[in-house]
């Protein structure tokens, strides 16, 4: 069984139970607060990536030169991902940031893998 405890940037992070039912195309509101959650939640941050490169969090730009966060949609889901760096949400450094998704229920999705693909799902807003 894998340990899991949340780093303090994640401690207020609230798990999705289940598997969640995604978005397949985001409307622009999707993105605005999509943004909005992504600037809460790593706004003001110093964030040392897994080549051990330290950035402070200015803009929503630091935020996606940091994970990159192409968008992609495909039949299953809408999603932004995390292309440029491992960044894991537990101390344990067993669940790295994956991609963040919207819900069809409007819930804004940190979506974390384990090695083996596993997924915690973290809500970090809502539309």
């Amino acid at each position: 069984m894998i340990n899991f405890n949340l780093k303090p940037l994640f401690k207020n992070l609230v798990e999705f139970p289940g598997t969640p039912e995604f978005k397949k195309e985001w409307s622009d509101t999707d993105y605005k607060n999509i943004n909005k959650a992504l600037r809460k939640l790593f706004i003001s941050k110093s964030l040392i990536s897994h080549r051990s490169k330290a950035i402070i969090i200015h803009t929503l730009k630091d935020i996606e030169y940091f994970f990159g966060l192409p968008y992609t949609s495909s039949s299953s889901y809408a999603m932004i991902g995390n292309t440029n760096t491992i960044y894991h949400v537990d101390i344990e450094e067993n669940y790295n940031i994956e991609l963040f998704a919207v819900t069809t229920d409007n819930k804004i999705i940190l979506e974390a893998w384990d090695k083996e693909e596993n997924s915690k799902y973290f809500i970090i807003g809502e539309c």
